[in-house]
């Protein structure tokens, strides 16, 4: 069994004292913004290689331009470019807005820590990232906001992946990214409302990979090509008018009293490709 990495022994205290300082938490900014049951409830349980990169992933191997050597040395950066902003069609912007990662004085590590203006708290991302394949120290880490910048697309590898955000997670992101942005705390429910569409959507593009992509390549194809393949099929059909009324998936989606006849129709379409795939070449 290969040798694990050392890792320092966790924080005396939940909070964390050293890394980058931050402004001490208003109690009132806390009441107005929005916060998780639980800690664990911003994380999805599986930073799956068949989800779509979407708002809210963390990834090793892109650093942050404008980030200083100490930053970028965590080698964790957060997507914060809203659903919407970071695609053309079924290909990914050529840059998209990300956030540095780091060690926040005040953090918690094990508990959401609120009523911060430019920081996204990610507690307990050492045992989210490790349950991912991945080690990082116990720390109290946040995302940035205030110092996000375009990211080359390129760079993002979702073998390099090492946690995805809920749609509960994301819905506090954005809250975040407005807050920073303008210190306008909009409501979490707005916000879900209007993203509900596209979260939707990149769901039901996983559910496509998960059908179409993985069993590819478990006959040894390569992922990243195969899955670039597929964004282009998902959006060739989720895009495509449909008789008899002329209108896509996409469409019906965000009407949202049509999303349960899209949901059906594109299992539909995805059990027509796979009855129509070739059986798998004989060892």
């Amino acid at each position: 069994m290969p040798e694990q990495p050392h890792l320092p022994p966790p924080l005396a205290s939940e909070d964390e004292a050293e890394g980058t300082p931050a402004a001490p938490g208003d109690p009132v900014l806390a009441e107005r913004l929005g916060a998780p049951s639980e800690p664990l409830d911003i994380y999805l349980e599986e930073a799956s290689h068949f989800r779509p990169i979407s708002t809210g992933d963390i990834f090793q191997g892109v650093a942050v331009p404008g980030s200083t050597p100490e930053e970028t040395a965590y080698d964790l950066t957060m997507l914060v470019a809203h659903p919407s902003a970071m695609r053309k069609g079924a290909a990914l912007e050529s840059r998209a807005r990300a956030a540095p990662i780091t060690p926040v004085q005040g953090m918690s590590t094990r508990k959401w820590t609120a009523g911060h203006h430019d920081v996204f708290p990610l507690p307990l991302l050492a045992q989210v990232t490790e349950n991912n394949g991945f080690r990082v120290q116990p720390r109290g880490w946040a995302a940035l906001l205030h110092l996000a910048a375009p990211i080359e697309t390129h760079l993002l590898d979702i073998r390099r992946r090492v946690a995805c955000l809920s749609p509960k997670g994301v819905h506090l992101l954005l809250q975040k990214l407005v807050l920073a942005d303008t210190r306008f705390a909009v409501r979490e429910d707005t916000l879900a409302a209007a993203f509900a569409a596209k979260l939707e959507e990149i769901e039901m593009l996983q559910t496509w990979n998960e059908e179409l992509v993985a069993p590819l390549v478990d006959q040894g194809r390569d992922p990243i090509v195969e899955l670039a393949s597929a964004a282009h099929d998902f959006e060739a059909a989720f895009s495509a008018p449909r008789e008899p009324t002329g209108r896509s998936l996409r469409d019906m989606l965000e009407s949202r009293t049509d999303a349960g006849e899209a949901h059906r129709l594109l299992v539909a379409e995805i059990r027509r490709r796979r009855s129509a795939e070739p059986p798998p070449a004989a060892l």
